[in-house]
């Protein structure tokens, strides 16, 4: 008596085994791309948080100091007794924040400009900065503003 198996044959195997190669080689090409534009979306993400938070922290010490003064390429913040509260270093493609504790933005080509009563002045006391910088190849400027009361540059003149 003969029995006879059921069974796949050697060429559906074959085919089968075709069949989910290319179904996996089109998941993983199509995975190494969403890996790509995610790469891409969290870079671009990561330096616009880093210029909001540069912008945000700055803003807040600038608006603390009694004295903004600018000297070179540094900028120093003052407290209302004359002493070095926070001062500001400028780099090509960052600024370092030194006080009690030291940070460092990572912003590219970064240059610094200060007025004081609308004129512009390289060094000294400073009512206005103006910060130039790249921003994912593109222009961007951050601009914060010192208020001076009438006592205050009293004092500062004396």
């Amino acid at each position: 008596m003969k029995t006879k198996l059921k069974a796949f044959t050697l060429f559906e195997l074959v085919l089968g085994m075709l069949l989910a190669a290319i179904v996996i080689g089109m998941a993983y090409y199509a995975s190494s791309i969403f890996i790509r534009l995610f790469d891409g979306y969290s870079k671009i993400n990561s330096a616009q948080s880093e210029l909001v938070l540069f912008k945000k922290v700055l803003s807040k010490d600038v608006e603390r100091a009694a004295e903004v003064r600018l000297l070179d390429n540094e900028l120093l913040l003052k407290d209302e007794a004359g002493s070095l509260m926070l001062s500001y270093e400028m780099g090509p493609d960052w600024v370092l924040r030194k006080g009690m504790l030291v940070d460092t933005f990572k912003l590219d080509s970064v240059l610094l400009k200060g007025t004081f009563e609308g004129r512009v002045s390289e060094s000294g006391l400073t009512d206005a900065l103006v910060f130039s910088l790249l921003q994912e190849k593109e222009p961007c400027l951050i601009e914060v503003n010192k208020h001076y009361s009438a006592a205050d540059l009293f004092k500062l003149k004396n």
